[in-house]
């Protein structure tokens, strides 16, 4: 017998939950008001994920969702390098509107991440991994999401999410006009 990833997947699941709600507590942020905040461990290669929730998401209708991989350059320096400066704090402020969301941020556990994101600025880009969106699926089930509108920079299509029991109904991009950039020249 042959088994789909989506079979492979809610096996995982269902046998191998490697992320566990370690701390909560509550953010003020000027970056979208009062959120719920969570520490997650991902106990496979330790390390502490923060995620946000907005609202009362424990009901049926479709939750806004960002899954971001959190990078200190773009993240705390606002390096325009890459882009994304200011995506995060963008997110919060689209999901404190909207009034009801979670942001995950993403840490990697690597050692060398800040050298490899310094190198890695001349290339462009990094995408967020696909098994950052397990870590990020394992927590949005914990936290009991089902249907989510995904918060997003690009366009994608996440193949599997559907073996963890999550749908993606939609996507909203994050626009230019909401990063709220504070923009210095020189």
């Amino acid at each position: 017998k042959v088994a789909s990833i989506s079979d492979l997947i809610s096996y995982r699941l269902r046998n191998d939950t490697f992320v566990t709600r370690i701390e909560e507590s509550e953010l003020n942020s000027r970056h979208g008001g009062k959120f719920k905040m969570y520490v997650y461990a991902n106990t496979i290669e330790y390390s502490e994920h923060i995620v946000l929730v907005k609202g009362d998401i424990t009901d049926e209708a479709p939750v806004l969702v960002r899954v971001h991989d959190f990078n200190p350059l773009d993240d705390i320096l606002g390096d325009s390098a890459s882009g994304h400066e200011g995506k995060l704090q963008a997110a919060m402020r689209i999901v404190g509107k909207h009034g009801r969301g979670v942001v995950i941020v993403i840490r990697e556990p690597r050692q060398s991440r800040v050298s490899e994101l310094v190198r890695a600025r001349s290339g462009g880009s990094e995408a967020t991994g696909l098994r950052d969106y397990g870590v990020g699926a394992q927590i949005l089930l914990d936290l009991g999401v089902r249907q989510m509108i995904l918060l997003h920079n690009t366009e994608w299509t996440i193949v599997g999410l559907d073996g963890y029991g999550l749908q993606v109904v939609g996507q909203q991009s994050i626009p230019p006009s909401a990063l709220g950039n504070d923009e210095v020249n020189g």
